[in-house]
């Protein structure tokens, strides 16, 4: 299992961890950035969460394996 933060103050809400990874991350009504619908993240969906890091533009995304 992994772990993840956002950095909130880096998101701008451009919704790409979405696109690669819909079962982690939402989009908040609130404010429009990122959240995560998991406390930790299952090794199956590894790949997904380090596309979703990787494709942030804002390099907001933290992943601790």
């Amino acid at each position: 299992m992994a772990r993840c933060v956002i950095d909130e103050d880096a998101c701008q809400g451009h919704a790409l961890c979405v696109f690669e990874a819909e079962t982690i991350f939402r989009i908040r009504d609130s404010d429009g950035k990122a959240e995560l619908l998991l406390d930790e993240i299952p090794d199956e969906l590894l790949p997904q969460l380090h596309s979703a890091r990787d494709a942030c533009p804002e390099q907001a995304i933290e992943v601790t394996e």
